[in-house]
C-alpha cells in the first residue's frame, strides 16, 4: 500500500524564501566581517596616534651634495630609520628610467648613545647599520643628522643588486646629456614609527627646479646655478599622501607579483620601485636590460655562417 504523499501547510513559507534567507545570512556575514576590519583598522590608528611622531626641518646645510639637516619632533613618539629622499622629475621623462634613493641620514650630535627609555621602546631598531644613532626621540630639537642626496640608477648586469646609487650632480649632468632644459626636484626627511607607519617631512616647502644645461662640473646642491622656487607646484605631493586607493593599488600589485613568482617557481618578475618623482613604478629597465645582455649572449655563441656563393 503506497503512502500517501503529505499535503504542505498552507501557512509554510514558499521555498524561495529560503534560498534567499542563505544568500542574507551570507552577505550578513561578509558586511560584518568588513565592519570589524575597520573597526579594528580605526582602532589601530587610534593607538598609533598616541605615539605619532610629528617632524620638522628647522634647517639644512649644503656641502657639495652633502647635507647636514637639523630636525626636530614635536609629536610624542619616536622616529626611527631616518633617511634623506631625492625626487626628481625631468622634463625630458627621463626620470621614468630612474628610481627614488632615500639614503640613511646618520645623527651627528654630541650624545654618543641613544637614551634608554628610546632603548626601551625600539632597542636596535634605533640603530642603522653602521651602530650609529639613527633616531630622534619626541621633544628633541635643533638635532643635526648628515645625508647624501642621490638618485636610484640601474646596476650593472653582474652587479650584486639591481640599482646603484648616482649622487644628484651627477643626475644633472646626465639628463644634460639627454638634452633637458627642466628637472624639478624636492628634498624630504623619510622615517619610520615604532609602528612602522613612514612619517615624511619635505626639507623645504616648495617645488625647485634647474635648468641642466647652466648646469657645470663645479655645480652641485651647494651652488646650483639659476634655481627657481615653484610656489604653487604639486608636482611631488603623491609621495606625501596616502589613501586607501594608492593603499588598495599596491596591495593588488605586490600580490600579483608573488604570484607570478610562485607560479614561475622565483623566476618571475621582480617588484619595481617608485621611479625618481616618486608617483609611478619606474619603466621595466631591468627586463629591458636582462634580455638585451640574454640576446648578446645568444649572439656571441652563434657562429657566423659566410655565404660560400
Amino acid at each position: 500500500m503506497a503512502t500517501p504523499t503529505p499535503t504542505p501547510s498552507p501557512l509554510a513559507p514558499p521555498q524561495w524564501v529560503f534560498q534567499w534567507s542563505e544568500i542574507v545570512a551570507g552577505l550578513g556575514s561578509v558586511v560584518l566581517t568588513i565592519l570589524l576590519v575597520v573597526l579594528y583598522k580605526r582602532q589601530q590608528e587610534q593607538l598609533a596616534a598616541q605615539h605619532e611622531a610629528v617632524l620638522e626641518v628647522t634647517g639644512v646645510d649644503w656641502e657639495g651634495d652633502r647635507a647636514t639637516v637639523y630636525i626636530s619632533n614635536f609629536g610624542n613618539g619616536v622616529a626611527k630609520r631616518l633617511r634623506l629622499a631625492t625626487l626628481v622629475q625631468v622634463d625630458t621623462g627621463d626620470h621614468r628610467y630612474y628610481t627614488i634613493r632615500s639614503n640613511v641620514m646618520e645623527r651627528i650630535d654630541e650624545k654618543e648613545n641613544i637614551p634608554d627609555d628610546m632603548q626601551q621602546q625600539g632597542g636596535n631598531a634605533l640603530l642603522d647599520r653602521g651602530g650609529r644613532p639613527n633616531a630622534i626621540q619626541p621633544e628633541e630639537e635643533d638635532i643635526p643628522f648628515e645625508g647624501k642626496s642621490r638618485v636610484g640608477k640601474p646596476a650593472p648586469i653582474n652587479f650584486k643588486g639591481d640599482w646603484i646609487g648616482r649622487d644628484f650632480s651627477d643626475f644633472i649632468r646626465d639628463m644634460k646629456k639627454e638634452g633637458s632644459t627642466e628637472v624639478k626636484y624636492l628634498h624630504a626627511v623619510v622615517g619610520n614609527q615604532l609602528s612602522n607607519r613612514r612619517v615624511a617631512e619635505p626639507i623645504y616647502m616648495t617645488t625647485r627646479s634647474v635648468n641642466p644645461q647652466d648646469f657645470v662640473r663645479k655645480h652641485s646642491l651647494e651652488n646650483l646655478p639659476g634655481v627657481t622656487e615653484h610656489g604653487y607646484d604639486h608636482t611631488f605631493d603623491h609621495y606625501f599622501r596616502s589613501t586607501w586607493w594608492s593603499w588598495f593599488k599596491d596591495w593588488i600589485y605586490f600580490a600579483r607579483v608573488r604570484f607570478l613568482n610562485w607560479l614561475l617557481r622565483g623566476r618571475g618578475p621582480r617588484i619595481r620601485p617608485l621611479d625618481a618623482s616618486g608617483k609611478k613604478r619606474v619603466k621595466r629597465v631591468l627586463l629591458r636590460q636582462d634580455v638585451s645582455y640574454f640576446l648578446q649572449r645568444i649572439k656571441n655563441r652563434i657562429p657566423i655562417v659566410r655565404d660560400r656563393f
